[in-house]
């Protein structure tokens, strides 16, 4: 048992005598075919930065002594050269350089070793989107010799090149274009074309995506079509854009907006950001009904609001087309008319849904059906009279549809006023169709003229009563002699009204013999 502990003890003074040796290292991670591996870690840097803080590229390759030292117990001397795994892009020996530097407190009786230095530039990146150019380890051959000795000792360091976040997400596939329907549900995934990499490594790779606020066109401010309302990216690490909220054609047609590929550093003050330009036209789709339009209607959002539609009919009789007007400004209106809300340009169905009062729907019909897939338009035309009804005005309902699997519809309504017969304005065109005029300007005009009429006829009347009543009176009050000179009783005043010798409106006339007396005796005709 003694004996083994003490070649034990032999052993390890023998190991612990070598690592203190110049030419020999602690850092030693294995070996290569027999050669002797040190493997450390530098990270990329350029220019800048090596100029900047050029300390911060080295590493510690624990190989003992001192170079270019003098003494046979601690000066060694180094050589680099290039191994079969250093990578061709790679000159190591312009690349790196070895010196010497000061440890405290000092190892294994030595304060100074050899340490590694990266004296150019070094891109860990490659210029692709794969790793396969990528600069992650570069091996090159170190030889070391002790001063005074013919042999040599040969390591294998690995450098292990550290990646910084110095590259930002580029994307690719572009340019980014979809086109969505305005009726596509909320949640829906309406692109998943976004991709983008990172020549960087690890978390400085990875891309998260997103919608950037304001519109594309002027970033500089939030517009009014925000992409962000719209759309959103629900899962940033894969960038497929979904529905947010509703689209509307009618108030925005396309959204022009940017997209950010943002790379993930542990850092988030070093992180880089990408954005590019993501355009989605919105098509139209069935989602508003026809709509009727004439001149001078109240509209609103560019549409007539409740139309309405005036004409004028006799009670018994038929007219071929009712004459129209607007009810806003009684412009003439030569047919009803109706357009798809939408761009579908939809074929549209109008009909006479009902009358109010009911009843009097089969009384009318509509005629000349245009239909030239932008419009459709009608005239109503009545086909039978409405006879003795006390109905005074009549309301017609036309109902305008869509031709579409939605059969989206709207109403309007033509007020009809109904005149009597004797009152009615019909004229003959040249084909012989009876077609209602305007006559509400005549009628009050030939009132207004008949009124004033009246009044003089009944003026003159009650004249002519007075004057009669007053001659009636005179005749009680003649004389005797009055009496016997040609006047009898009983002699009307019309009688006397006949007579040349009085005028016309009963009196006697100044060329007449008899004078008037003015007494209670009645007028008597001659004996």
């Amino acid at each position: 048992m003694k004996t083994l502990r003490f070649l034990f003890l032999i052993l390890l003074f023998e190991y612990t005598d070598s690592q203190t040796a110049p030419c020999e290292s602690t850092a030693v991670f294995g070996n290569s075919g027999g050669t002797p591996t040190i493997v450390v870690s530098l990270t990329e840097a350029s220019a800048a930065d090596l100029a900047t803080n050029p300390d911060s590229y080295i590493a510690d390759t624990k190989i003992n002594g001192i170079l270019g030292g003098s003494s046979s117990s601690t000066g060694i001397t180094l050589q680099i050269a290039a191994s079969s795994g250093t990578p061709r892009n790679i000159n190591v020996t312009t690349q790196f350089s070895l010196e010497s530097r000061t440890i405290s407190p000092p190892e294994n009786t030595f304060s100074e070793r050899a340490f590694v230095r990266l004296i150019k530039p070094l891109n860990r990146d490659g210029q692709t989107a794969t790793t396969f150019d990528d600069t992650d380890v570069i091996e090159m051959q170190v030889q070391c010799t002790r001063v005074g000795s013919t042999s040599s000792t040969f390591f294998l360091i690995t450098v292990d090149v550290q990646d910084i976040n110095d590259n930002s997400p580029i994307f690719s596939g572009t340019p980014y274009y979809v086109s969505v329907n305005e009726l596509t549900p909320i949640g829906t995934t309406i692109f998943r074309g976004i991709a983008a990499y990172d020549l960087d490594a690890n978390t400085n790779k990875d891309i998260h995506f997103g919608i950037m606020p304001g519109d594309g066109v002027t970033q500089s401010t939030i517009g009014l079509h925000d992409a962000t309302d719209k759309f959103q990216i629900a899962t940033p690490r894969l960038g497929d854009i979904s529905i947010k909220s509703t689209l509307d054609f009618e108030k925005v047609k396309k959204y022009v907006f940017r997209i950010s590929a943002t790379d993930q550093a542990t850092n988030s003050s070093l992180r880089h950001t990408s954005t590019v330009t993501m355009t989605i036209d919105v098509s139209d789709g069935d989602d508003l009904g026809p709509v009727f339009y004439y001149n001078g209607c109240f509209q609103v959002d560019d549409v007539c609001f409740n139309p309405t539609y005036v004409s004028e009919i006799s009670r018994h009789s038929t007219t071929a087309q009712l004459i129209l007007t607007g009810a806003e400004n009684q412009s003439i209106i030569n047919s009803i008319i109706a357009r798809d809300q939408d761009t579908l340009n939809a074929r549209i169905q109008l009909s006479i849904v009902e009358t109010l009062p009911p009843g009097y729907k089969d009384k009318f019909t509509l005629i000349n059906t245009t239909n030239t897939g932008t419009f459709s338009s009608v005239s109503v035309t009545q086909i039978e009279p409405l006879g003795s009804s006390d109905v005074n005005i009549l309301k017609i309902i036309i109902k305008a549809t869509e031709l579409t699997d939605n059969r989206l519809f709207s109403r309007a309504v033509v007020d009809v006023h109904i005149y009597p017969s004797n009152s009615s304005c019909l004229e003959k065109d040249n084909v012989n169709t009876c077609t209602m005029k305007s006559c509400s300007n005549v009628a009050s005009i030939v009132g207004a003229v008949l009124g004033i009429l009246l009044a003089i006829v009944i003026t003159i009347l009650v004249i002519l009563i007075m004057k009669l009543r007053n001659q009636g009176c005179s005749k009680k009050q003649q004389t005797p002699m009055q009496q016997n000179n040609g006047l009898s009783l009983g002699h009307t005043v019309e009688s006397r009204q006949s007579s040349s010798e009085y005028d016309e409106i009963g009196m006697r006339s100044p060329a007449n013999h008899y004078d008037e007396l003015h007494n209670h005796h009645q007028y008597m005709e001659p004996s």
